[in-house]
């Protein structure tokens, strides 16, 4: 065989084996990536969880020292994940908000984000809240931690392709209208479920 025969002989095997590493090295990087969002996840889960926890235990089994160590803890840590969180999840730029701002803040906030932000809010203007104004943060700290671990499911929880949903934009936050939207009747079955939740300030 001509040396030109073996190249047409062998260009099938080398362009299958071609395409199995092309293949392989998406699976990797997709891979990878589906790592660092499930550890990322993660330390947003102990965040939110942790601030509905604090939210309805009231300080007996708390000292209210511990309680407002672990309330400035969720406002910093909060923070910084809605940072790191950036880097995966980009805004929705489809829109013009925001076009006067740094690239990475242009455009709506994916939802998946505004989930920390919310709790970030709830931690922070905690000690200004009367008591009925903290069994309602309480609720939204809860429905915050129930919308992530939805939404983070749907990304990484799976092995299908990522969902869209986590990547929707979001709402813009305004704590007092989340706070509004809580109905009396929702409020007292909240207060009837939960006879331990702490009613007042740390």
């Amino acid at each position: 065989m001509t040396s030109l025969q073996i190249l047409f002989a062998i260009l099938p095997i080398l362009l299958t084996l071609f395409g199995m590493f092309i293949s392989w090295r998406k699976w990797y990087n997709d891979q990878l990536r589906r790592d660092e969002v499930l550890k990322w996840a993660d330390e947003c889960i102990e965040c939110l969880q942790t601030l509905a926890l604090i939210s309805k235990i009231k300080d007996p089994p708390l000292s209210s020292e511990m309680i407002n160590n672990t309330r400035l803890k969720i406002i910093f840590d909060s923070s910084v994940l809605v940072e790191r969180g950036r880097i995966f999840f980009k805004n929705d730029i489809s829109t013009s908000y925001g076009v006067e701002k740094l690239p990475a803040r242009r455009g709506i906030r994916p939802l998946i984000l505004d989930q920390l932000i919310i709790a970030h809010q709830v931690a922070r203007y905690w000690p200004h809240a009367s008591d009925e104004e903290v069994n309602r943060r309480s609720i939204i700290a809860e429905d915050c931690l129930k919308d992530f671990v939805s939404l983070a499911q749907k990304e990484v929880g799976r092995d299908r392709a990522a969902s869209r949903d986590a990547l929707r934009g979001g709402d813009r936050i305004n704590l007092d209208e989340l706070m509004n939207g809580i109905d009396d009747a929702r409020l007292q079955h909240w207060m009837r479920s939960h006879p331990d939740a702490r009613a007042g300030r740390p």
